[in-house]
């Protein structure tokens, strides 16, 4: 925090009101349900946020709804959108990562409802629709290949190609941050395959339908953007009614 009781700002952040930066600490609960198993479903929730300064949930500001609600479901249910059990639901995993490790999400930006909104031209450019398709872009035609180690075709990926994926991706992320905090290449792929690899974990801790289990399993993500680390857990980070401790299962210090 600083003096005037602000939280500092996020590395690709924007100067603007406190209510406009991710928050340096947030936790999200997943809860993935198996009630019907023909149709898996996804919801996530925020369930901590340091600083909060929405303690009392989300307002509107210029006609716009503008934070959020610990506790309370943020975005829609999400389901695989595939006829294959591929784990797609997860995706918001990637999102999470790429907001911790680079400062920069407008996906995440839109489903905390924290867009740039007391500066126009810059909610319209760096946390509008064409942002949002350019960071989905990234995650399924770069995080995907660079993680599976292979193009789509099968094809595996030699460096000279990882570069120039990284490369464009780096350029694509640079058009919506100052040029003072671009990220380089490395730290793309960095967080890049930290998402995907919290994916996983999430897929196989609690994506996957056990008949004698519950018909709802939860796993949480704990995010600290100050250090640029996540950490996956199946019980709550910073819960005191958790006795069990939390060890850091995917790091992300970059």
């Amino acid at each position: 925090m600083s003096e005037h009781g602000t939280p500092p700002l996020s590395p690709g952040a924007i100067l603007g009101p406190p209510w406009e930066e991710f928050p340096r600490q947030l936790t999200f609960r997943f809860d993935d349900d198996h009630t019907d198993p023909r149709r898996e479903t996804l919801r996530m929730y925020v369930v901590e946020a340091q600083p909060d300064v929405f303690p009392d949930g989300a307002h509107t500001w210029a006609g716009k709804t503008h934070g959020f609600l610990v506790g309370q479901q943020i975005g829609d249910e999400l389901t695989n959108k595939s006829l294959l059990s591929d784990g797609n639901r997860f995706h918001d995993a990637a999102h999470i990562a790429l907001m911790t490790g680079l400062g920069w999400s407008p996906v995440m930006r839109d489903l905390l409802h924290i867009r740039h909104r007391s500066q126009p031209k810059i909610d319209e450019t760096y946390d509008g629709p064409r942002a949002v398709i350019d960071e989905e872009g990234l995650i399924s035609y770069v995080g995907r290949p660079l993680t599976r180690g292979t193009l789509q075709d099968g094809r595996p990926i030699d460096p000279a190609a990882a570069s120039l994926l990284l490369d464009s991706a780096a350029e694509t992320i640079g058009a919506y941050m100052p040029e003072s905090v671009r990220p380089t290449p490395a730290e793309i792929e960095k967080a890049l395959k930290v998402g995907y690899g919290l994916m996983k974990l999430l897929q196989r801790s609690i994506g996957m339908i056990d008949i004698s289990g519950p018909e709802i399993n939860s796993g949480y993500i704990h995010a600290d953007l100050d250090r640029k680390e996540v950490r996956y857990s199946a019980q709550s980070i910073g819960d005191a009614k958790v006795a069990a401790p939390v060890e850091p299962v995917v790091p992300m210090i970059l």
